[in-house]
Order: C-alpha cells, then sequence, then structure tokens
C-alpha cells in the first residue's frame, strides 16, 4: 500500500533546508548556496529535502499517515 501525499512544489529548489530562506539566486545550476545562511550543498538534495518537509507537515508526522484518507 502506498499513500500519495500532494505538496505544493513551488520554490523547492530555492529554499534553504537550514533557514528557510527563499531567493532565486539560491540556486544555480546544481549547486545551492543560501544567500542568508550559508548553506551549501546538492540543489536537488535540498529540494527533496523540503518537500519531504512538506509532506511531514501535511502528515502531522510520519507515525500517522492513517489520519488522511486515501486517494
Amino acid at each position: 500500500r502506498v499513500l500519495l501525499v500532494r505538496v505544493n512544489p513551488a520554490n523547492t529548489s530555492r529554499t534553504c533546508p537550514n533557514c528557510g530562506a527563499v531567493h532565486k539566486d539560491n540556486r544555480n545550476g546544481e549547486k545551492f548556496l543560501c544567500l542568508t545562511c550559508g548553506r551549501a550543498g546538492d540543489a536537488d538534495t535540498f529540494g527533496a529535502q523540503i518537500i519531504l518537509a512538506r509532506t511531514l507537515a501535511t502528515l502531522g508526522s510520519i507515525a500517522s499517515p492513517r489520519l488522511i484518507s486515501p486517494l
């Protein structure tokens, strides 16, 4: 069984997973460098972390998927 969760993908690759700052210049190709806190890394990895954080926020926690009705 798989639970699908819809999250807003807007700015996921421009949002810093460390401080939450969103800026179009945080991402340069595959590289990410936060203009606010200096966090650096792979832009796609950080984007995936933001999607995970939004998913967990939607669910309430990773242990409570039963609260969301299946699609």
